[in-house]
């Protein structure tokens, strides 16, 4: 039996991971807040695998992360008086998967906006909730690329591992407050690619099997993998893990 707050509040809601630890969670709580940009159809689509009355209160939000303005304006109905969890699930890639050198400048702007400015709104929003509370839980999402860097996406691996950082930052700053944050830092993690242009699949694909074949267990991790964990740092029975990166690789050797 789950041990979970009433209410969670989650950032990037139609990321696959976001998807899975929604799914999980949604017969322990009393309510959602879900932040999305401009589509949910993973989302809607889990969503019709519950009836009606087992949902709990959805209260969804379409705003722009990037835009802390937009976002604050968007919670300015939103009443948050209960100890509460909230996730930030980046979801930009390094689409472009070039080297520095050659990376657009409008790529490592948008990467940066939504890796890295994306968890700062996200963080500065809630915290005003936190200090009305007793109890928050966070988890941002983070990736194993912030110890080691990845080739041909360096902003993204920059943006990662300030969002590391930033966790460590805050966690000092808050304990005061009763907030736990954590970093969860997945190496690849195998979801649908339909998505994805022609080349990018190719060099995803070429990438998760170099990284395959660098786990001790030979397999990647599912969505599962990384949101259970998620679901267990932001729940009740995490009272005392705070301010750290936790990395879930297989035992990348």
């Amino acid at each position: 039996m789950l041990n979970l707050y009433d209410t969670y509040i989650i950032g990037g809601a139609n990321s696959a991971i976001a998807v899975d630890t929604i799914s999980r969670i949604i017969p322990y709580i009393k309510r959602l807040i879900l932040l999305y940009h401009n589509n949910r159809d993973l989302l809607d689509n889990m969503l019709k695998n519950f009836n009606k009355n087992e949902l709990p209160q959805i209260d969804f939000i379409s705003a722009d992360i990037t835009n802390y303005q937009e976002l604050s304006d968007k919670f300015s109905d939103i009443n948050i008086t209960t100890n509460f969890a909230g996730c930030y699930y980046s979801t930009i890639r390094s689409y472009d998967h070039k080297s520095l050198y050659e990376t657009d400048l409008f790529v490592t702007k948008d990467i940066i906006d939504t890796n890295l400015f994306g968890a700062i709104h996200f963080l500065k929003l809630l915290l005003k909730f936190s200090r009305k509370v007793q109890q928050s839980n966070y988890v941002l999402l983070g990736s194993n690329i912030s110890k080691n860097g990845l080739k041909n996406g360096s902003i993204y691996a920059a943006t990662k591992a300030a969002v590391s950082n930033l966790t460590k930052s805050v966690a000092q700053e808050e304990g005061v407050n009763n907030v736990l944050i954590n970093t969860v830092s997945p190496g690849p993690v195998e979801t649908n690619n339909s998505s994805f242009s022609p080349d990018y699949k190719a060099f995803r694909q070429n990438y998760f099997n170099d990284k395959r074949e660098k786990t001790a267990l030979h397999r990647l991790a599912q969505p599962k993998d990384i949101s259970e964990l998620i679901i267990f740092l932001t729940s009740l029975n995490n009272k005392h893990i705070t301010g750290e990166e936790i990395f879930i690789t297989g035992g990348e050797l």
